[in-house]
This record gives structure tokens, sequence and C-alpha cells, in this order.
């Protein structure tokens, strides 16, 4: 970390709390014990208290035979007062040599009285779960203080859509008229979109490899997006006036009040290929008679997603939701934090990092 005076202090915090806590990654045996911290201390009825298949996909580290969560054990009573989950993008892919570690849940419990433990679960877990690349979305004020004062970059991604222009009446979106439905000075190419199956993509990713990161890989996309226990994702092809494929969007279907949108949740790519795509956007929103496609996305060339027929929401006051479960009709900025100590490196995070398209219900519900 960049600020050495405050990571000075977290050393200090946990070497008090230490004493007091056991502070160490979470072990299979003490599964029982966080499924009940979640459900009772973070949130009620959490997805993860109701799926094990899904815990385990995210969070469950088969090489080393450990859940990905720093847990704080009273050495009295034996409960778990405080927790820091992570998502290492490796737990997709185990031969990603340098992965990238996304952080999720950050709680200490609210009853315990005891200022200062959140510091020390974040002083084990930076020492005992180092990462060449850290990352985070979805941040807490709280978080973003002490992500800040420990020199990481934070910020907040930026929002594209695209409006289905066949679509008169609006029931996910608000504030959509004749002036901001369609976008200016739209300049439509020879390129399509092609959606192909994942072992396609498997297939074609060499022609894009260059774009994938480093804590990435095809196999990573794979197990993350097509083979994920609930949602279903599509692998759509961005191709050129020669037929070549050379980018990949990966796109999820939300619906609600009997409406749906489009989600652009990884992207593979420098965004310069969507330059000229705004019919084919077009008809693929009527393909599956969505409202919208969006896009969350932090690092792409912004020029080229202006170009693609997309709009940045800052340019107006369409309410575009992120929410679905439960589906909430609000504008919500999605906060980012990251950190590497390399010099010079480009960046790109997006939805489908971190936690941030994980379900909040099983589909029964």
């Amino acid at each position: 970390m960049n600020n050495l005076m405050e990571w000075d202090k977290f050393e200090k915090i946990y070497r008090i709390y230490k004493k007091k806590y056991d502070i160490r990654f979470c072990k299979v045996t003490d599964y029982d014990n966080l499924i009940y911290f979640i459900d009772n201390y973070w949130q009620k009825g959490h997805i993860f208290t109701k799926s094990k298949r899904l815990f385990d996909w995210q969070h469950f580290d088969k090489k080393k035979e450990r859940y990905n969560f720093v847990i704080a054990v009273d050495k009295v009573s034996n409960e778990i007062h405080g927790v820091i989950g992570f998502i290492m993008s490796s737990i997709y892919d185990e031969n990603i040599e340098k992965p990238i570690r996304w952080g999720t849940i950050w709680k200490v419990r609210d009853d315990v009285g005891v200022k200062g433990l959140g510091l020390a679960l974040k002083y084990y877990f930076e020492v005992n779960a180092p990462a060449k690349y850290v990352g985070g979305l979805g941040l807490s004020n709280y978080s973003k203080v002490i992500n800040n004062k420990l020199g990481e970059q934070v910020g907040k991604m930026n929002l594209y859509y695209i409006l289905n222009t066949e679509i008169e009446r609006f029931v996910l979106i608000d504030n959509v008229n004749k002036e901001n439905k369609v976008p200016q000075n739209i300049v439509c190419k020879n390129k399509s979109l092609k959606e192909i199956k994942p072992e396609i993509f498997i297939a074609n990713s060499q022609k894009y490899y260059s774009h994938i990161p480093e804590f990435k890989s095809p196999l990573y996309y794979m197990n993350r997006y097509a083979k994920h226990p609930i949602y279903n994702y599509k692998f759509i092809e961005i191709n050129n006036e020669h037929n070549d494929a050379i980018a990949c969007l990966i796109v999820r279907k939300c619906e609600a009040n009997d409406s749906c949108g489009l989600f652009v949740v990884d992207y593979i790519g420098n965004g310069l290929e969507l330059d000229g795509l705004y019919n084919e956007f077009q008809f693929l929103l009527q393909k599956y008679n969505a409202e919208f496609i969006s896009f969350y996305e932090y690092g792409l060339n912004s020029e080229g997603i202006v170009a693609g027929g997309f709009t940045n929401s800052n340019s107006n006051e369409i309410v575009i939701p992120l929410y679905f479960e439960p589906f909430v009709k609000k504008h919500i900025d999605l906060d980012y934090h990251f950190y590497t100590k390399e010099d010079n490196v480009n960046i790109v995070i997006f939805k489908g990092d971190a936690d941030q398209d994980r379900p909040n219900k099983l589909l029964k519900e």
C-alpha cells in the first residue's frame, strides 16, 4: 500500500486484537458459523444462506481447501465477530499466475463494541492474501475512506446506455422523451454483432487475446459466465467488415415488471471496436424486446463507446436501473477502488467483476 504510516497503524491494531481473536482464513469447518454471521449480522435471508452451491462457486478455494473469507473468531465464545470476503480471479482458472483480488463483504458486528476490529481484519487480509492487482466494486462510505487512506485509486464507474427505439412506453426507465431517446450524429459501419456459443468463444478467443488482462483468461470467462450456477450469460462477438472477430461482449438479460433490459457485464476489447454498431445494438434490443442495454465500465476508450451509439448517463436525466433483485427504479452510482504497484497499467473494470453481478434471490422465489 502507498500510505505506510496508515499501514503501521493497522499493524498495531492487529497486534492488539489478535490477543482476543483468532484472525484467520475461513476453514471448511467454519462454514455454518460464517453463514450464521451473514444471516444475522450482514443481511437476513442473504442468498448465501439459501444456496451453498452459489457460495461455494464464488468463494471456495479448492486448491487451498478454504473459503475466501478472513474471519475474526472470539477466543472465548467461538463466535465470529467480523469478516472480510474476497474473490480471486484464479478461482475460475487456477492457471492464472497473477490474479486480481476483489473484495466483497466487509463487516464487524455492531453489538460487540469493538472499534478497530475491521482494520485488524484488513491488515491480516492484505498480508496473507497478497495480489498484484487489488480492486472492489459497490463500496460503502467506510471502505472508500479506508481505501483512500491507503493510497488506492477510488472513483465512480461510467454508465453508458442505448434505448430501444421501437418501444413507445418504457416501464423500467424514467425521464425518456423524443429529444433524448436517440443519440445524435450516429454513423453506422459494416460491422456486426453475432451471438455465439461458449465453445466458439474459446475457439475464437485467440483473435482478441491481446485484450484479455493477465488476471483473466479464456477459461476464466467460461467458468465465470458460461458455467454460472444460476445466471444465463450471452457471448456476443463483434465482427468487422471482413467478418473477422475483433472483440466480445458478455451480456445478461434482467427482467422485472413484465419487461426486461440487457446488461453488458464484461468486455474483451479496448472500446474502439464498438464504433459504428448502433444499428446492430438496436437489432439486439429488438430480438430480446429489451428496453435498454446498459454498460458499466471503467478504463475503455470512451470515444469508441459513444461512436457505438451509447450515451453517457451523466449527459441527461434518464434513469437506468442497476438493481433488479428486487427491482429499484433509480439511478445508482457504482463506486470502485483499485490498486497495483505496477506502472503504466491500463486497468479495465466491469459490472461482472467482484460480486456486483451476483444473484440476490433464487429464480424460484
